[in-house]
């Protein structure tokens, strides 16, 4: 029984989900006390008479009145939302997944980065202990007790340390999503609906897709944070320069390039100097307030174990270019 048929109030309520309707009955009685404006809307639940579940978004207009201002008869107008629900949830749901993935891939890169930085020190305790060790063949009997097991033990410890930084790292790697087929172009468009949805409605998107793009065999999910993360980037890069949200502008271009798969993510910041691109993919090098330093390097690492390839080139007329490539499916 969608609201708004002929069984009136009673039936409009009827319809609703208990919590919804105890909601929308709260605000009525308020209404026709005279404590609220004249008109009343919600968002609400309703159940068909298949036993659907459905979404409304309902007004209840106040459309005759008494002597003293009270209303004496409502008017209710209801628009079925199911489907604006239905991807509003689907989006909610991908971003919630991205951010895990994101998450995992940021987790992975730190400790590859980490194990990366230890890995040399590690190896000079060891190699600076194995010769000490023989070294200490030359010292008399006495002294070889004290200091030869001592050694040893400090090179079995660098052993360890070092083991244990490689088995996280494989501890994070264990549960990476695999790969699927994907439309890059649909990819992009699900990234940018996301996004104009959500906290960057203010910023201007360009978008150029290839129709020509042939599809690509990757993890779909770390792509589109790769892509999500480029757009943030260009975002904030504006934000920073303080340009007005009318100025702010990102292009995003697909194309097919010498047997690859190209996407490529503009702003028209004010791009960055020579010293600030060589640093951009260290890790933890950040210029954010907060920031770690991983996002770019996280980005170019998920494109690189699919195959890819990740660069930043500074835009003509200012501003900055990150591209990225992926192999297409044969």
């Amino acid at each position: 029984c969608p609201p708004g048929t002929a069984g009136g109030l009673g039936e409009f309520i009827g319809c609703m989900a208990p919590e919804d309707r105890l909601r929308l009955e709260a605000g009525i009685r308020d209404m026709l006390k005279g404590q609220d404006g004249p008109t009343l809307q919600v968002i609400h639940r309703a159940n068909k008479d298949n036993g659907d579940l459905v979404w409304f978004s309902s007004e209840v207009h106040a459309v005759e009145r008494d002597t003293a201002g009270l209303p004496l008869r409502l008017l209710i107008g209801s628009r079925d939302i199911t489907e604006r629900k239905r991807i509003e949830e689907f989006t909610a749901n991908m971003r919630h997944e991205m951010e895990n993935q994101h998450a995992l891939q940021v987790a992975v890169q730190t400790a590859a980065a980490i194990a990366h930085e230890l890995n040399q020190p590690l190896s000079a305790v060891s190699g600076y202990c194995a010769s000490a060790l023989n070294l200490a063949g030359n010292l008399p009997a006495r002294e070889q007790e004290t200091f030869a097991p001592l050694l040893k033990k400090a090179v079995q410890q660098a052993a360890q340390a070092g083991k244990v930084v490689h088995e996280l790292l494989a501890f994070l790697q264990r549960d990476e999503a695999g790969a699927e087929i994907v439309n890059l172009n649909d990819a992009v468009t699900e990234v940018l609906r996301m996004a104009q949805t959500n906290r960057h409605a203010d910023t201007q998107f360009q978008l150029s897709l290839d129709s020509a793009m042939q599809p690509v065999f990757v993890n779909r999910l770390q792509v589109q944070k790769v892509i999500a993360n480029l757009i943030r980037n260009g975002i904030e890069a504006m934000a920073g320069a303080e340009m007005a949200p009318a100025e702010r502008r990102i292009g995003i271009e697909t194309a097919l390039r010498d047997g690859m798969a190209r996407v490529s993510v503009r702003d028209f910041g004010p791009g960055l100097d020579g010293e600030a691109a060589k640093l951009l993919f260290q890790p933890f090098h950040t210029t954010k307030p907060g920031g770690i330093g991983m996002g770019l390097v996280t980005s170019r690492a998920l494109v690189e174990s699919a195959g890819g390839r990740l660069w930043f080139e500074p835009a003509p007329e200012g501003g900055a270019i990150f591209h990225f490539t992926l192999p297409i499916l044969q």
